[in-house]
């Protein structure tokens, strides 16, 4: 099977679950990459990949902006001269946005499209464009695009919008269990709290800090310590909410660390917590990778009734959820969480129900079933 993976820019850091499928589809099948553009890492070595850049002109930007049209004369004849060499039986494509840009530039629409939605396309991008609400519905009725929902929640926010397709199929995110693995257990005195995630406002680190702050206040002598881990936009503005609260020697904030490093985080860890919510420009959580990862190495989770995630984390069972923004609530569940000890439990939900492996599997089968539909 020939398998074309279509992506705007490879590879953002955050982006490793696009990576990973990728990394395990070049053992079983000939896949090849098309990108507009590169980080600056260097993938050359483990990927097949050619860059094909689109440079607007002003007329094509005007009428992206009147019809949020992503057409380009150019970029199309590049990309098809490619797609025709190659001839791949299937392509593949993340975010609903970056399914756009293709679908307006391929010629051939016999050709299937899988394309997998994760949270601020359908979410956000629906929210603040009405044009591309248009555009999305549009191309969800091509007989050729199957799109794949990374949770119930998105397929049903998409439903009630009128958003619809006969190929949807709903294949939940997933981890490497074998990796996230736990070897040791903490014997500091300390209950630390964990977080792992872009500073963006629906990660919702400031709720975090506040409702640690009302804790604090009700449990002086409390040996609770927090650590955040990531980068993004809202970092410094959390670090100075942190040191207007005084906390600076409860909640320590780390910088983007590599996969190992981030294990030896998780294993010095007694507990989850990542506040999300529904962000003021209507950006959504998916399932989270992270609340994933943290379950595999036991921790019990501490999180919100937010989009797809008590689809993954059931209440009282492997961890607390709150609604969000609710700083009492969350105040409260950072004490009621320390009831709980290490849940293997919720690792042994992560191997049957979110096991990475298993998931590419279903999703190689699933093209699969799509290419024999067609011949």
């Amino acid at each position: 099977m020939k398998i074309l993976f279509f992506v705007e820019v490879f590879l953002p850091k955050a982006q490793t679950f696009i990576f990973n499928q990728i990394k395990w589809f070049i053992h079983q099948a000939d896949v090849k990459i098309v990108c507009i553009e590169r980080t600056e890492d260097d993938y050359a070595q483990i990927f097949d990949i050619t860059e094909i850049p689109l440079r607007d002109n002003p007329i094509l930007k005007l009428s992206r902006r009147i019809r949020f049209n992503k057409y380009n004369p150019k970029f199309k004849k590049n990309l098809n001269a490619f797609i025709v060499k190659y001839n791949p039986d299937i392509i593949q494509c993340h975010f609903g946005t970056q399914a756009i840009t293709l679908v307006d530039n391929i010629s051939n629409n016999l050709i299937p499209v899988c394309i997998t939605l994760h949270g601020y396309d359908i979410t956000k991008s629906i929210k603040n464009s009405i044009l591309y609400k248009r555009k999305l519905k549009r191309v969800f009725e091509q007989p050729n695009i199957h799109p794949i929902f990374v949770c119930e929640f998105h397929r049903e926010h998409l439903s009630q919008l009128h958003i619809k397709s006969d190929n949807a199929i709903v294949l939940y995110n997933g981890i490497y269990p074998d990796f996230f693995k736990r070897d040791t257990y903490p014997e500091n005195e300390n209950k630390v709290f964990i977080q792992v995630s872009r500073f963006v406002e629906k990660k919702g680190h400031k709720y975090t800090v506040l409702a640690l702050s009302e804790y604090y206040k009700q449990n002086p002598n409390s040996n609770v310590i927090v650590k955040f881990i990531g980068d993004g936009p809202l970092r410094r503005d959390i670090i100075d909410l942190i040191k207007t609260l005084n906390l600076e020697t409860k909640i320590e904030v780390l910088k983007w660390l590599e996969p190992d490093e981030i294990k030896k985080e998780y294993e010095k860890a007694n507990y989850y917590i990542q506040h999300s919510i529904v962000s003021d420009d209507g950006d959504q959580e998916a399932t989270s990778v992270t609340i994933l990862e943290a379950m595999a190495m036991e921790l019990p989770i501490l999180s919100t009734m937010h989009s797809g995630i008590p689809e993954v984390v059931s209440q009282n069972e492997n961890g607390i959820l709150v609604e969000e923004r609710n700083i009492p609530q969350l105040t409260k569940a950072i004490a009621n969480i320390q009831k709980f000890s290490f849940l293997d439990t919720n690792r042994q939900k992560v191997i049957s129900q979110f096991n990475l492996e298993k998931r590419n599997l279903q999703l190689f089968q699933h093209y699969k079933e799509i290419c024999q539909l067609i011949t």
